[in-house]
């Protein structure tokens, strides 16, 4: 079966270099006479048919090999004096062979001065290692005249293989293979060769264990019943789970294929080994110890079957490849020859082997004196030698780990050391002292320290912040009459106007939290906010309140008797803390119901005072604000600038959407900080990529904000080339990222210029912790793919009125103090070398469309729930929702 596999790469990549070509370099000791070692080469190869096989295809497209019944083997000799070994080297490794050419061996006898070479070049699809040992060790008896025993008859094994149960060592495959598994591919962490179509570059790293370690390491394997192989094969499923971030590890083994039931098959010489898959499911809970067990058992279970190619194992497995590295034990017999029985006799006293394999990454484990050699061998285009020997060491040292700690469990096992997890700390590091205040506190602080400077613009209205903070406490006055406070929510149901943000702060000054209803939503998704939340009152206008359904008490914000002087029997004051709730904003939810996050002042007042000492604002700044109230964004856009004296200007209602008024307003208010989402990002950079009427439209800018979504590099690089169009430099632009539930944004990233598919999230805010988790939760390496965790001062206090919810999502912080908490992303990120959080993706069915977070579920949970509708599901297709639905027997649902 492997041979076949071997003649398909052949076929595949015939103008490229063979994988499959073995060299093995053996230097030689005594006497070196070359007829008489050609003629030992020959002998050999006249005893063993197998070595003269040829391969080929025929019309149907079977693969068969052709013994055929004599043939010369193709010596020469070389002299280093004329030539440097590695270009004897090179120039015999670039010759090919054919193979349907017999022999598919030859040998070359390299001299240099006094000392002799032997260069035996094979494929290896007509010798394994194994056979290389018995060549060996039956050329030094040829050299020297001794009588070989008969040859070992290759056609017992064949009719053997022919014999086995074919059908049945599929069904056991299928039922090991059950799943199916997720194919592990360890490359998945490699950059990507600059040409897919290059050639492997072979090269490899060798580690070898020290002889005390080795021992130690067979001391423990015989002391609980197990081989050393196996305990190589479950460091190695360790090892990729904790680098792929899976519990279902598959990779490939190679097995000797010499079976016992075949007499003198162990002298044989050919091609016996095959490559099968290992599974090995990773259980937390399992000591190392139990798993390795578990593995030899499961293992041993399948070798009757490991007769069966591994195309016929990848298609009742579902098709397709099941992994990219390899583990190859050494359990042939030594090399070596006894020594010569007499002084100048010919010896072979080292063996160089330049081959390599088929698979980005191979451990080739060799027994044998002086310790155990790990060879990892290693497509250069994939993983450098850096990257390669990284992953030695973390190898090695966990076989010192089940040496040392045998009962530790396998989600106590990972692979940082010690200084990695220093490094780690250092980058969490982040304490900053933030002022014990609410949002309501800080506005009123600044609002006696520049009463008459512009607070809000929206159109033709400029509220001062002295009329801000009257308007917005007579609003208070009345929400308290009505019982608002800490602890309790209102609702704000107003378009963005000056009277928005009269009813935001109105609210924190009741010591209430505000609960922003959109209502541009559906009819459906707005009552169901304003029922979950609990508010017993909604703040609104006259024209926005006939958008309401009933319910909560509406109290209108623009109406005379809610303004200044107006007569209110107000209710006892009582101011929020840091740790009451500022505002409940609701996300999507996974099981068809929005979730209403709670966010405290403290949170919210971390996330500004860090806003503020990164990026400076000013009193002469203008933010533009233009994103919904109902999107966590909106509320640095709406409370930053008011905090340090700065002016916010609201574009108008719907005018988020449209580039050319965007443009206006930012030109002609003099805007220098505003928010994208980054596709819009990209439509307001395509729309004005050809305005040429106005180029000082971007003169104001001093800083732009991207968040909710991927950015990539191609908006950043748009962005950055259309702002510096006039000669200036670009307007700065920085990634923020954060989910709804840690106060909006935890990480940034100031975009340099350079950027792959996607610019990074950066490096954590201040009082914030990320940590890169795998299933699990042992933090992963750098460069390592894992689920993003967030702890810290930002996390909101969860999901209103769903503590099964709360508690799936915020779990106990094992890095952090006695009840300290961390919440689960569901993102999919890395950490550079440098500490920068690179964004790959979700864990999860939720997605991102244009910046809006949706769960698929929820939509899948509504098309299920339609007249005649069995099932539903829902994708992304080109940017966009597709639902599927699938009808119930017999029905055809109305397609509307």
């Amino acid at each position: 079966p492997l041979q076949e596999g071997f003649f398909f790469h052949a076929a595949l990549d015939a103008d490229g270099a063979d994988l499959y070509l073995v060299q093995e370099l053996l230097e030689l000791d005594g006497h070196v006479d070359p007829d008489r070692l050609r003629d030992a080469l020959q002998l050999i190869l006249d005893r063993h048919p197998l070595l003269r096989a040829s391969f080929r295809q025929l019309p149907g497209g079977e693969v068969v090999q052709r013994l055929a019944g004599r043939v010369t083997l193709p010596w020469r000799e070389a002299d280093t004096a004329d030539t440097a070994l590695d270009d004897v080297l090179r120039a015999d490794r670039a010759e090919p062979f054919i193979l349907d050419r017999p022999p598919l061996l030859r040998a070359t006898l390299v001299r240099d001065g006094g000392r002799h070479r032997l260069l035996l070049t094979l494929h290896h699809i007509v010798a394994d290692g194994w056979s290389v040992s018995v060549l060996l060790r039956e050329l030094t008896a040829a050299y020297r005249g001794d009588e070989l025993p008969a040859p070992a008859d290759p056609r017992p094994y064949l009719g053997w293989l022919a014999a086995r149960d074919r059908d049945g060592a599929r069904d056991a495959w299928r039922q090991a293979l059950t799943g199916p598994p997720e194919p592990t591919r360890l490359s998945a962490l490699a950059a990507a060769p600059d040409d897919e179509r290059a050639p492997a570059r072979p090269e490899q790293v060798d580690t070898r264990l020290p002889e005390e370690f080795t021992a130690a390491l067979t001391g423990y394997a015989r002391a609980h019943g197990l081989t050393l192989s196996t305990v190589v094969h479950g460091a190695w499923a360790l090892l990729l789970g904790a680098l792929t971030g899976s519990g279902d590890i598959v990779f490939g083994t190679t097995v000797s294929g010499r079976t016992t039931e075949v007499t003198g098959l162990d002298s044989a010489v050919g091609l016996f080994i095959n490559t099968v898959p290992t599974r090995v499911g990773l259980r937390p809970q399992e000591t190392l110890t139990e798993l390795l067990r578990r593995v030899q058992d499961e293992h041993s279970a399948l070798l009757d079957h490991q007769h069966l190619g591994l195309a016929d194992i990848q298609r009742v497995a579902g098709g397709g490849e099941l992994f990219d590295t390899l583990v190859v034990f050494e359990n042939h017999p030594a090399a070596q020859p006894p020594a010569a029985r007499e002084p100048g006799e010919l010896r072979i006293t080292g063996n160089e082997v330049h081959d390599a394999v088929h698979y980005p990454l191979a451990l080739i484990v060799e027994p044998g004196n002086g310790g155990l050699l790990l060879r990892f061998k290693h497509d250069a285009t994939r993983f450098d030698q850096v990257a390669v020997a990284v992953i030695a060491n973390r190898f090695t040292a966990l076989l010192r780990t089940l040496v040392a700690d045998p009962g530790r469990t396998v989600a106590r096992t990972g692979l940082l050391s010690g200084r990695e997890h220093a490094h780690l700390a250092e980058l969490n590091a982040t304490e900053r002292a933030v002022p014990e205040a609410t949002l309501a506190s800080l506005f009123a602080a600044q609002a006696a320290r520049t009463p008459d400077a512009p607070a809000v613009i929206f159109e033709s209205t400029t509220l001062s912040y002295a009329e801000l903070d009257r308007r917005a406490e007579a609003l208070a006055r009345r929400l308290r009459s009505r019982g608002a406070g800490p602890e309790s929510y209102v609702a704000v149901a107003v378009p963005r106007s000056a009277e928005l943000l009269v009813a935001l702060l109105g609210v924190l000054k009741a010591g209430a939290a505000y609960v922003p209803v959109d209502l541009d939503y559906p009819a459906e998704r707005v009552a169901f906010v304003l029922d979950d939340s609990g508010a017993r009152t909604v703040v609104t206008t006259t024209e926005a309140a006939g958008m309401l359904p009933a319910g909560p008490d509406r109290l209108l914000v623009d109406r005379d008797e809610d303004l200044p002087g107006a007569d209110v029997h107000e209710g006892p004051v009582r101011h929020a803390g840091p740790d009451h709730p500022a505002y409940l904003i609701h996300t999507s939810g996974s099981t068809g119901r929005p979730k209403g996050v709670a966010v405290t002042h403290r949170a919210v007042v971390n996330r500004l005072a860090w806003m503020q000492g990164e990026y400076g604002l000013g009193a002469d700044d203008r933010v533009l604000q233009k994103t919904p109230a109902a999107f966590d964004v909106s509320v640095w856009e709406f409370f930053w600038p008011l905090m340090e004296g700065a002016t916010v200007v609201l574009a108008r209602p719907g005018g988020h959407r449209d580039p050319g008024y965007l443009a206006e307003v930012i030109r002609s208010r003099r805007i220098t900080t505003l928010h994208f989402v980054p596709s819009m990002l990209a439509a307001f950079t395509q729309a004005l990529d050809s305005a040429t009427d106005r180029p000082d439209w971007a003169d104001s800018l001093r800083r732009v904000f991207c968040s909710g979504e991927a950015l990539t590099g191609a908006q950043a690089g748009d962005w950055s080339a259309l702002t510096s169009r006039s000669g200036r430099a670009p307007v700065p632009l920085h990634n923020l990222y954060g989910p709804t539930e840690a106060a909006v944004d935890v990480t940034s990233f100031a975009y340099d210029g350079h950027a792959g598919r996607t610019v990074a999230i950066g490096r954590p805010v201040w009082n914030t912790r990320l940590h890169v988790l795998d299933p699990f939760l042992r933090q992963v390496p750098d460069g390592v793919p894992g689920e993003l965790y967030l702890a810290g001062t930002q996390l909101a206090r969860g999901y209103h009125d769903r503590p099964g919810t709360t508690a799936e999502r915020f779990v106990a912080d094992p890095f952090g103090g006695p009840g300290e908490r961390m919440y689960r992303t569901g993102d999919l990120v890395r950490r550079r070398t440098d500490g920068v959080v690179e964004y790959l993706g979700r864990t999860d069915r939720q997605v991102k469309i244009r910046g809006n977070r949706i769960e698929l579920g929820e939509i899948e949970a509504a098309l299920a729930a339609l007249p005649g509708v069995a099932g539903a599901a829902v994708i992304v297709r080109d940017g966009a929702l597709a639902g599927y639905a699938v009808p119930v027997p017999g029905t055809v649902p109305d397609q509307e």
